[in-house]
């Protein structure tokens, strides 16, 4: 994996997250605000299309089997380098033939057959246990890139959902306030705007 000298000042979390962003594809001018605002680093698009694309070309061959989440990507680049991508690409291709080998051991949990969280469900499930959620726990947990989308859905569904920013990064960090449950799901869905009538 490319390591501009930029990458390697960030902590090690926001480093795996801004791969994970660039490697999902998201806009580079949404990926440089996420920096600037989340934590005080200021790049710019040019600069990370230039360790994007390398990124991503490197690792298109795993991408390309569908067989490999982003999020497992970003936590075994270390290995996937060590072997290089084709051995890489090899073993992954085994591993989905025979289940066993290397960093894709997450391909021997069998499926649960439970019902599909959408993201949103996820960070709301997160919410009401009470725990702060930011964007790099966000990433890290469930490989979701764009949590203030989520939880701009979640406010205007009427989630009192409370701001802090981080002194030392200016990351930002969501919470509901302590006690606080949904209403019943009827209520909390944005109702539709009246149509005005207009007499002729």
């Amino acid at each position: 994996m490319p390591r501009p000298a930029v990458i390697n000042t960030l902590p090690a979390p926001v480093k795996n997250a801004l791969i994970g962003k660039l490697l999902a594809r998201e806009r580079y001018h949404a990926i440089s605000e996420w920096l600037s605002q989340a934590h005080g680093v200021t790049l710019s698009t040019s600069a990370l299309q230039r360790i994007g694309k390398p990124l991503q070309d490197n690792y298109a061959p795993l991408l390309a089997l569908g067989g490999m989440p982003i999020a497992e990507i970003v936590r075994h680049w270390r290995q996937i380098d060590a072997i290089g991508i084709e051995q890489a690409r090899q073993e992954l291709l085994e591993k989905l033939n025979a289940k066993n080998g290397g960093p894709f051991a997450y391909l021997d949990q069998p499926m649960k057959p439970t019902t599909r969280q959408t993201q949103q469900d996820k960070i709301k499930a997160d919410l009401l246990t009470g725990k702060p959620v930011d964007s790099v726990t966000g990433f890290n947990q469930h490989c979701i890139t764009r949590l203030s989308a989520i939880i701009k859905r979640l406010r205007d569904n009427g989630w009192p959902v409370h701001t802090d920013q981080d002194k030392g990064n200016g990351l930002a960090r969501y919470s509901v306030p302590d006690g606080w449950t949904p209403s019943e799901p009827a209520q909390t869905i944005r109702q539709k705007k009246p149509v005005k009538s207009t007499t002729i």
